[in-house]
């Protein structure tokens, strides 16, 4: 390969446009994980899903908002109930947001 073209292919893969744009987001699509504070609602019987009232979070131009969080691993949610403060990471992807790690504040 030519050096221009290795050059060329390293640009491209390094440019986070090369992977997509969330158009209601306004963000590129990467699988980044998203910290934000904010206070429990409401938690799912059966542990699969969390409504969380967040703070604004600047990276992706939400105000804050009430709204539901996925929750694969159902041991994140043990120890917490409604009206707790909290921390929480997150993955925000088109088919979702995906709660990854939780605190009490």
């Amino acid at each position: 390969m030519k050096a221009a073209t290795i050059v060329c292919v390293a640009l491209l893969l390094l440019n986070p446009m090369a992977f997509g744009h969330d158009h209601h987001s306004g963000i590129e699509k990467q699988t980044a994980i998203i910290h934000a504070s904010g206070t429990i609602k409401a938690i799912a019987e059966n542990g699969e899903s969390v409504r969380i009232f967040h703070d604004p979070i600047t990276l992706l131009g939400w105000g804050a908002m009430n709204m539901p969080f996925e929750v694969k691993n159902h041991d994140l949610l043990k120890g917490f109930s409604l009206g707790d403060k909290v921390e929480f990471d997150f993955v925000h992807e088109s088919s979702g947001d995906t709660l990854v790690g939780i605190t009490k504040r």
